[in-house]
């Protein structure tokens, strides 16, 4: 359980960080573009529409990879975890 909850806050705080650069990798052309030649649109349309495109191109590979990392880091704590059940449960019988 320890485990699992420490997997949880390590994954949560490095995918908010990994997700949180996306946004500044975005030029600032882009972001001043669509109000500069006069695109009377509102401020979703501006970040679904010209932001978060980019964002994703930048953010997804490194969640991507974060991601399977995270997936063998838990299989190497469920093994570490199952080995302790046995032992426990031995020293319950006596």
């Amino acid at each position: 359980m320890a485990a699992l909850m420490a997997l949880g806050l390590i994954a949560s705080a490095n995918m908010a960080e990994v997700w949180h650069a996306g946004p500044a990798t975005v030029p600032a052309g882009q972001t001043e573009a669509a109000p500069d030649i006069d695109i009377d649109i509102d401020r979703w349309s501006h970040v679904s529409g010209i932001i978060l495109p980019v964002m994703e191109s930048v953010s997804l590979p490194g969640a991507a990879t974060y991601a399977i990392a995270l997936l063998k880091d838990s299989a190497i704590a469920s093994t570490i975890g199952g080995r302790n059940w046995p032992f426990r449960a031995a020293m319950w019988a006596r």
